[in-house]
């Protein structure tokens, strides 16, 4: 095989769309990645959902004029662009722009860090914190796994309005199921301290 029908083959794939993916595989994906490869996901998935409802908004413009307005040097072609115009568009109001935006922040920190990053950094715990308008110390009690599920469940949701619009998304309920499933882990733990003591 050549190298560029190995390219080719790469571009192909990386075009494949996520609504192409069974859901169940795709959390049960996200889950088993690394907490770095996790993040840079659900922030890939929170792009295309945007791309989606953007290109829904087009129906009369043929694929080539799609290219152009999308690729990379393009009007929409960075995720930062796309985020103004859905909000342009009504299509996220002010608040969800600016989680989205957070969303985008993460991953960008994911990919481009050269140090460790997962859900102890203290910057990702503030960005997560920050996602639901709290202050980073509310994860003091939490376990990592209790962040970064509930980080993962909040950008599947909001995935999930994105392409489904007529769904209604409350932050708050989310925090509480989170911070539910964080107590009862903590439990746990203690209880699994205390035996070995």
């Amino acid at each position: 095989m050549s190298q560029a029908a190995a390219i080719s083959g790469l571009k192909k794939l990386m075009k494949e769309p996520i609504i192409s993916v069974d859901p169940g595989d795709h959390v049960q994906h996200l889950i088993d990645e690394s907490p770095r490869s996790s993040i840079i996901l659900h922030g890939a998935l929170i792009e295309e959902m945007l791309v989606d409802r953007l290109e829904r908004l087009m129906p009369s413009i043929n694929s080539e004029e799609r290219a152009r307005l999308f690729q990379f040097e393009g009007p929409l072609g960075s995720f930062s662009n796309r985020i103004r115009m859905a909000q342009a568009f009504e299509i996220i109001d002010r608040p969800t722009r600016k989680r989205v935006e957070l969303i985008k922040e993460m991953r960008n920190a994911a990919a481009h860090c050269h140090a460790r990053i997962d859900f102890k950094t203290p910057q990702i715990r503030t960005a997560v914190a920050a996602l639901f308008g709290k202050e980073p110390r509310v994860f003091d009690d939490w376990d990592i796994k209790s962040i970064s599920g509930l980080f993962s469940v909040a950008v599947n949701s909001l995935a999930y309005v994105l392409t489904h619009p007529e769904t209604e998304m409350s932050w708050d309920n989310l925090w509480a199921n989170g911070s539910e499933v964080a107590e009862k882990r903590r439990k746990r733990a203690q209880k699994r301290r205390d035996k070995r003591k």
